[in-house]
């Protein structure tokens, strides 16, 4: 029992997954290619970070591709919700932030990144709690 509730987690993770809807093929398979174009592009615009000098449209490119595998991960096929990526996508800014050798203007670009991604954290954590959930950052 937890906190009084007469379910586990065990029923109330059956209860989840008995409520998701079925998925056809074509559903399934629309999801897989949209899934593996958004991941194969967004792991393009990560490596970018690899160059020493990185311009602010590479920040906002990276942005962009994260907010598109998210937008995948909504998808009623989909397995992992958006939160996966922008938690991913914040730690790889804040990795990149604390780099020796990167320029100021390069930091300001990366810390106004990661503050649009906590922003989105945030609506999602909104989206799943109500608004009870605050997320950590």
């Amino acid at each position: 029992m937890l906190n009084g509730n007469s379910l586990t987690i065990e029923q109330d993770w059956i209860n989840t997954v008995q409520d998701k809807p079925k998925i056809n093929f074509e559903e399934r398979d629309e999801y897989k290619r949209k899934y593996e174009h958004a991941n194969t592009n967004l792991c393009f615009k990560a490596m970018r970070f690899r160059h020493q000098h990185v311009s602010p449209v590479t920040i906002d490119e990276f942005i962009e591709a994260v907010h598109t595998l998210a937008a995948v991960f909504k998808l009623p096929a989909s397995e992992h919700h958006p939160l996966d990526t922008f938690f991913w996508a914040r730690n790889k800014l804040q990795t990149e932030f604390e780099q020796e050798g990167r320029s100021d203007v390069f930091k300001v670009w990366c810390r106004r990144a990661i503050n649009e991604l906590e922003l989105d954290i945030q609506a999602q954590c909104d989206l799943l709690g109500d608004g009870k959930i605050v997320a950590l950052v």
